[in-house]
């Protein structure tokens, strides 16, 4: 049989193709493949949909958004592009767009509950409680084993203060999951505060056969105490990620389960069918989720919550172990590289984002950053062209605020270094901003894994 040339192939050769690269998480090449099968025939809302999901698993959240949008346009009844696009809504925090989602696609299909559990995940986001619990009633309706909404149902309760009725939850999770960390963790922090230390404690040993190689060298009778001590002057909710550093870097000391300010209330992996039979879907990771610390992604995460605690070089240990697992586990570098930066490695940071952007010469994020540690090594002049180089991609995504960030650095660089060879800024073009709503950016670009079945611990 002869080899199919290029020119051969159909978009429907290309969209199974994008399907194969995606579950080997080449999730570039699965884009590339999808775009042109768009080229080849613009009209297959299932194209746009695929594309979106991988645009997610590679962190461009509002360029999925806009193919979730195409999807929709092409096939206002497509349950799945309602489904994922609620996902890449409340990843952005715009929950109530995300909950008329979330309404559409259960208009369509009642009876995936999933849905309704992100629904309430988003309500509960809002501060709407009663309506979140409602959500997650309904959904152990719908499926009477899902521990999950349990979880979660326990940690609205708890947001209330119905102690009892989350004491309750947790354990009905426990017992559909034993090796439910999360719900362990929690149960022994609500029985903690209620004064119930010796069951709290069964529940933090409990959690120290689960997760040996995060909790360590601390006893279970001073973690007690010195949470017992922090719960006092910090309220007891699902956003515990939000309390203090110090309390923080206490617990992390403890335990790598706790919930952080990235992972807080997500949209939790899709159960069932995905957009495509064959191809996984887009899946966003609540922070309640059950972890197998073997995954890069979920090594990639723990390194983000410690991140976000300020555990520098805790973080660097699980983005290492991440790497470990997968060589080319591109968000890995990127994110060892910010934690590098922290520690004012700017030359172990420089290293890592030449890794990322050898592995992905379009990822931005790793661009930005390396423009950030040239910046802070002297290179100026590399430093524009980096800078310049993610521009170029946050303006090809519509991620305007990011391009005008990017404009920003230049200028000031400039202006410091008015010798400097370099470009004038007003030759970058500008755009007008996009219509989606966008994320303010940081100095730091970090990325979480962002779990999204097929479109990513």
């Amino acid at each position: 049989m002869p080899p199919i040339l290029l020119s051969q192939l159909t978009a429907e050769d290309l969209l199974q193709r994008g399907i194969g690269k995606f579950s080997q998480e080449d999730y570039s090449g699965a884009v590339e493949d999808f775009s042109r099968a768009i080229e080849l025939n613009p009209q297959i809302a299932r194209l746009y949909l695929n594309r979106g999901n991988a645009r997610f698993k590679l962190g461009e959240t509002e360029a999925a958004l806009e193919d979730y949008n195409r999807a929709i346009a092409l096939d206002p009844d497509d349950v799945q592009a309602y489904r994922f696009r609620g996902f890449a809504l409340s990843e952005v925090g715009n929950h109530p767009a995300a909950i008329a989602d979330y309404d559409r696609a259960l208009t369509l299909d009642p009876t995936l509950s999933d849905v309704v559990l992100n629904r309430g995940l988003s309500r509960f986001k809002l501060g709407e409680y009663e309506a979140a619990i409602a959500d997650y009633s309904q959904a152990i309706e719908l499926d009477p084993q899902f521990a999950d909404a349990y979880l979660n149902r326990g940690n609205a309760y708890q947001q209330l203060g119905n102690s009892t009725a989350a004491i309750a939850d947790y354990s009905r999770a426990i017992e559909l999951d034993p090796e439910e960390a999360q719900a362990y963790l929690n149960r022994a922090l609500v029985l903690t505060r209620l004064g119930e230390k010796e069951a709290a404690q069964q529940d933090f040993d409990r959690l120290r056969q689960l997760q040996p190689e995060l909790v360590q060298s601390v006893r279970p009778s001073t973690f007690l105490l010195e949470w017992q001590q922090a719960i006092a002057r910090v309220p007891l909710t699902p956003e515990t990620a939000a309390i203090g550093s110090a309390v923080l870097v206490m617990l992390v000391g403890a335990i790598g389960l706790l919930l952080s300010k990235r992972r807080r209330s997500r949209p939790r992996a899709a159960r069932s069918s995905t957009a495509d039979s064959s191809a996984a879907a887009p899946a966003i990771e609540d922070l309640t989720a059950s972890s197998e610390s073997q995954t890069p992604q979920t090594l990639n995460d723990r390194g983000l919550e410690f991140y976000d605690a300020r555990n520098y070089h805790r973080a660097i240990a699980h983005y290492d172990a991440a790497l470990k697992v997968d060589p080319n586990y591109t968000r890995a570098y990127n994110n060892r590289a910010v934690a590098y930066r922290a520690l004012k490695q700017d030359r172990a940071a420089l290293e890592d984002c030449d890794r990322a952007i050898a592995l992905n010469p379009r990822y931005a994020h790793a661009i930005y950053n390396r423009a950030l540690a040239k910046r802070q090594l002297g290179d100026f002049s590399g430093a524009i062209a980096d800078f310049r180089r993610a521009g170029d991609l946050y303006l090809d995504r519509g991620q305007q605020r990011d391009y005008e960030d990017v404009l920003a650095k230049i200028e000031a660089i400039v202006a410091s270094h008015p010798d400097l060879a370099a470009p004038s800024v007003s030759e970058i073009p500008r755009e007008s901003p996009s219509e989606t709503t966008l994320n303010g950016s940081s100095d730091t670009q970090l990325q979480d894994s962002q779990d999204f079945p097929a479109p990513d611990s």
